[in-house]
């Protein structure tokens, strides 16, 4: 009788020491027998040992012992970050275990949750083949953000913001002046509303709907959503009491908004929230 102590898959050949016993003795390795060959000894199932006798003994023998597979506890998963697209993001992940990196769909498959947002991640990697169990891991979802340009009307003293690359560059062409990228808006967020006041020609922008619906209701045009609203850095809001256009400016700088303050406007807090 040839028997081996079963195994755990390590990606290695195993060559687990035989056990050889005959009409109940226990034979010695190198003395009454060598070990001749080994087979089916790297992947999960049945290895195969056969033994040769010497000595006191001849002729073969042959016996088997099981692989099982290993457990994926204990594995690193990695998942390059990514940049928020609107869409369910599904990065290729990097599985270490034991010094060796892992082979998808054969060795594993992977599942992911949370994915198409801003923020975290999570991939769950489930052992297949030679690998059993499960393990977590997780990647960042960047917010890229959207680009706010800001221009400025010499004529009317407003200024004007906009996502919109062929709205600033329509602007410019007719005499606006192209003040640069404003901030950063994120791409999910709470909406901030554009209105437009047909009779000064100016207009406003807020995140709140009863202020909005409450301009609608004096004869502003609502336009829609501008962009959204989110992040840590404030847009200062400020009102110019003396001006019947433009009279509001919105600003990501404390020292324009200190500055429009000390000159006469009025300080309004903190319009809406940008990511840059």
């Amino acid at each position: 009788q040839v028997t081996a102590a079963a195994q755990t898959y390590t990606g290695d050949v195993l060559k687990p020491t035989p056990t050889v016993t005959l009409s109940g003795v226990r034979l010695a390795q190198g003395s009454d027998f060598t070990v001749s060959s080994y087979s089916g000894n790297v992947g999960v199932g049945t290895g195969r040992v056969t033994v040769t006798g010497t000595g006191n003994y001849q002729g073969q023998a042959t016996g088997t012992f099981q692989i099982g597979a290993r457990d994926l506890s204990g594995a690193s998963v990695t998942a390059a970050d990514q940049t928020y697209s609107g869409r369910a993001l599904t990065p290729g992940v990097a599985v270490m275990l034991g010094g060796r990196r892992l082979a998808s769909g054969i060795d594993y498959t992977v599942s992911y949750a949370s994915n198409v947002g801003p923020g975290t991640a999570s991939v769950t990697v489930r052992g297949r083949g030679n690998y059993t169990g499960s393990v977590r891991g997780s990647f960042r979802i960047v917010d890229g953000g959207v680009l706010m340009y800001r221009l400025y009307n010499p004529n009317s003293g407003e200024h004007f913001y906009t996502a919109s690359e062929t709205e600033r560059n329509s602007l410019d062409a007719i005499g606006w002046n192209y003040e640069g990228i404003g901030w950063k808006a994120p791409s999910t967020g709470d909406p901030v509303y554009r209105l437009y006041n047909p009779n000064a020609g100016d207009h406003h922008y807020t995140p709140s709907r009863d202020e909005r619906d409450m301009l609608v209701r004096v004869g502003w045009t609502y336009e829609g959503e501008g962009w959204r609203s989110g992040g840590n850095v404030p847009l200062w809001r400020q009102y110019n009491p003396y001006a019947s256009s433009g009279s509001h400016n919105y600003t990501t700088s404390r020292n324009e908004r200190d500055m429009l303050v000390a000159v006469g406007w009025y300080d309004e807090g903190i319009g809406w929230y940008g990511i840059g």
